[in-house]
C-alpha cells in the first residue's frame, strides 16, 4: 500500500481566537472521520501559538483527493485563504531503503 503524508504548516493572523479554534476543531474532526484516513493530527508552536502543523497520513491518492474535494476541506481552505499566512503544504511518501 502506498500511503500518503502529508506535513501543513500554517500562520494565523488577525483572526477572532474563538473562530480560529472552532475551525480547526471542526477539519480535524472531520477529516479523522474520513474514509482512507490514517492519521490526522494537529499541532501547536509552542514559541509561536499562532502557527500550527497539520500531520496528515492516507491511504492512498484517492483518499487524499477525496478528501481535497469534501466540503468542509473546501470550507477550510477558505478560512485558510483569509486569515493564514506561510502556508506550506508538503505531500509525501515513505522513502524505502
Amino acid at each position: 500500500m502506498n500511503n500518503i503524508y502529508i506535513i501543513a504548516t500554517m500562520h494565523f493572523l488577525d483572526v477572532n481566537k474563538d473562530e480560529l479554534h472552532r475551525e480547526l476543531s471542526s477539519i480535524v474532526e472531520l477529516s479523522r472521520a474520513e474514509s482512507g484516513n490514517i492519521r490526522y493530527d494537529l499541532h501547536q508552536d509552542q514559541l509561536n501559538k499562532n502557527s500550527f502543523v497539520f500531520y496528515e497520513v492516507w491511504e492512498d491518492e484517492t483518499a487524499l483527493n477525496t478528501h481535497k474535494t469534501s466540503q468542509h476541506f473546501q470550507d477550510f481552505f477558505a478560512f485558510v485563504n483569509k486569515h493564514a499566512t506561510d502556508v506550506t503544504i508538503k505531500n509525501l511518501s515513505l522513502f524505502e531503503l
